[in-house]
């Protein structure tokens, strides 16, 4: 007879067994296929994930796709936008005008009265929580100019779901966009995901 312990650790071990066989074998990802969806299923998903990140840092201050897309038609209004995603992502698609965050954090480090001259910094990542933790973080370290900095609501995924426009590292319109992996491949038809 199987103490509780030794019960646990069986079931735990044939659980992630079951898993990785899953991962393993691409089943596991045939769940995550959003091919069939239409744009405002996938819009919808969207947002639903992002609602589920929001609640892990409730006082970041955020913006939607559509008041950001103001903010930037605004004349008076000075807007920096920044990318939080790995290289590779950035390289492939990318809000026109955006740095990278280490772009950013070098131009905090040596100027940084230079982030003076924006009345909002906007944060984003593929769906809003790298973004979201990004916002944290700056705002901690920068608590004076923490009430400008803004994480983008749905982040690259919800922008195109709102007719926002991507270009690549080298500022070129795309019809590509870096999702991340699968499980948030849930940009528009009309766009080409690539995955990690």
């Amino acid at each position: 007879m199987q103490t509780e312990t030794e019960s646990w650790w069986s079931y735990t071990m044939g659980t992630l067994t079951k898993f990785f066989n899953a991962v393993y074998t691409g089943t596991f990802w045939k769940g995550l296929n959003y091919d069939s969806k239409s744009d405002a299923e996938r819009k919808e998903i969207a947002e639903q994930m992002y609602s589920k990140y929001k609640t892990k840092l409730p006082k970041v201050n955020e913006v939607g796709a559509e008041e950001l897309q103001q903010w930037l038609k605004s004349s008076t209004q000075k807007v920096l936008l920044v990318d939080t995603r790995k290289t590779e992502e950035v390289e492939i698609s990318r809000i026109p005008g955006a740095i990278t965050e280490s772009e950013f954090e070098d131009l905090s480090e040596s100027n940084p009265e230079g982030l003076d001259e924006y009345e909002k910094v906007v944060f984003y990542c593929t769906i809003g929580y790298r973004s979201a933790l990004s916002v944290d973080k700056h705002a901690r370290n920068m608590p004076a100019a923490k009430d400008k900095f803004f994480n983008l609501k749905g982040s690259i995924l919800l922008w195109l779901h709102n007719g926002g426009e991507v270009v690549t590292g080298e500022n070129e319109t795309t019809k590509q966009v870096h999702c991340y992996g699968k499980a948030w491949n849930l940009a528009p038809k009309s766009y080409a995901s690539v995955t990690f």
